[in-house]
């Protein structure tokens, strides 16, 4: 099953591009987001595909999922600099868990590659931020949102690329 915003309004303020956004075209304003942090989705008809490779730009700080070749969704995510690059199978993946090390309760959607893991993150929204080395807890983190399409979406033997 997939989830959609609509962009039902836009405006620019102070050089920043702004979206309004509904549950659907013609539902009221939900509010207003960065249209930074979004990407164009496949359109509401196109059936979703489940996905196969992450490729995550940690300098970039922005998370692509793809089925092969083709482009399924992407996230601003906030990276760990300390995530080294390189190819990462997933091992296993939890709906929640407790992070004792950072002193999080309930991490959302956790996702284990190779000993580093990708969940969502509550207690910020600095997505699409360097984030450095300051990352608390998972080394790569989205929001609860994102993470939790990608637990519905991506395959047990799908791979994480970082670069």
């Amino acid at each position: 099953m997939a989830a959609f915003l609509h962009m039902v309004d836009s405006l620019e303020v102070g050089g920043a591009r702004w979206l309004g956004i509904a549950s659907d075209s013609n539902a009221p304003l939900m509010g207003w987001t960065e249209a930074v942090r979004w990407r164009e989705a496949a359109s509401r008809s196109e059936e979703f595909s489940l996905a196969d490779t992450l490729h995550l730009n940690r300098h970039t700080q922005q998370l692509s999922v793809f089925d092969g070749d083709r482009l399924l969704w992407g996230a601003s995510a906030a990276v760990s600099q300390a995530m080294p690059a390189g190819t990462y199978p997933l091992d296993g993946r939890v709906v929640s868990s407790v992070l004792p090390e950072a002193g999080l309760m309930g991490t959302p959607w956790i996702h284990n590659f190779s000993g580093y893991s990708l969940s969502g993150a509550y207690w910020h929204n600095q997505f699409g931020l360097d984030a450095g080395r300051s990352v608390v807890g998972a080394p790569i983190q989205l929001q609860p949102s994102a993470a939790r399409w990608i637990y519905r979406h991506f395959r047990s033997n799908g791979v994480l690329h970082v670069v």
